[in-house]
């Protein structure tokens, strides 16, 4: 089921079909998680926009769909990770399903918490988390981990890395259990994992992973040390993980929110 507009009355079948694609919209990033739990030594943008507030984000949605937009899922992912601050994202979760209880909603997160939360998140109309696991070794998340926080405490990186493992078996356990289906999803950094994908993807069937999204690494400043990652190096690291788990596309689509909290205005977009 989808959030669909008004229709429209384009005459000429070809410009409308071109706009109707264009306006259609297979998952929508939401950015509405406001704290972070981790931080990568690449691709950081160091002064993020602030979260969307839930009652910001729900506005926002419902201005798209005013301004033409089809949104047929949303994707609860960034700034910070979607399970770090529970209380604002179960808020959220309300206010979706209370205004579009037929939109599929999902959420991204590297999986702290996620077991605990499993059965409300399900309850309130979650039907996929899409699980950030970046390798199945300690010495390659060391390279691509700055800091992993499990709780307001710091712990050493090692540490966190070993808790994390721990506590993303159990996301798949206690996600799977309550109904949710998990799909994987992996940076794929030049270098540093993309020969290990195969491991990787061994492991999350053990789990009982479901599927794996694998995305290009993409530098977001000219000071980033690594290279981008390619399109050989990409369909390299899918045939090595479609050895062992389904590999699915990424179809979520970032639309930048109106600054200011203009959200009236979002139409213009």
């Amino acid at each position: 089921m989808c959030i669909q507009p008004l229709s429209d009355t384009t005459s000429d079948t070809a410009t409308k079909k071109a706009c109707e694609k264009s306006m259609r919209i297979k998952s929508l990033i939401l950015p509405a998680a406001p704290q972070a739990n981790n931080r990568k030594r690449f691709g950081e943008i160091d002064k993020p926009d602030p979260a969307l507030l839930p009652e910001e984000a729900v506005a926002w949605i419902g201005d798209l769909i005013k301004g033409g937009k089809e949104i047929n899922g949303i994707n609860i992912s960034g700034p910070g990770d979607a399970l770090a601050a529970p209380d604002t994202l179960l808020f959220l979760l309300d206010l979706l399903k209370e205004k579009y209880p037929d939109c599929p909603v999902k959420l991204t997160t590297i999986g702290l918490n996620a077991a605990s939360l499993a059965a409300d998140l399900a309850s309130k109309g979650i039907t996929q988390v899409n699980l950030q696991v970046e390798a199945a070794s300690t010495d390659i998340v060391k390279k691509i981990y700055a800091w992993i926080r499990p709780d307001k405490r710091t712990v050493p990186l090692p540490e966190a890395i070993e808790f994390l493992f721990q506590e993303q078996g159990k996301a798949i356990v206690a996600l799977k259990d309550s109904g949710i289906s998990v799909n994987i999803q992996t940076t794929i950094y030049p270098g540093i994992n993309d020969e290990h994908i195969a491991p990787l993807a061994e492991k999350a069937v053990s789990w009982g992973a479901s599927s794996i999204a694998l995305l290009p690494f993409q530098p977001v400043s000219e000071e980033e040390t690594l290279e981008a990652c390619d399109a050989d190096l990409l369909e390299n690291a899918k045939k090595a993980a479609a050895a062992h788990l389904e590999v699915i596309d990424d179809k979520d689509v970032y639309l930048p929110p109106p600054s200011g909290g203009d959200f009236q205005n979002a139409t213009t977009l």
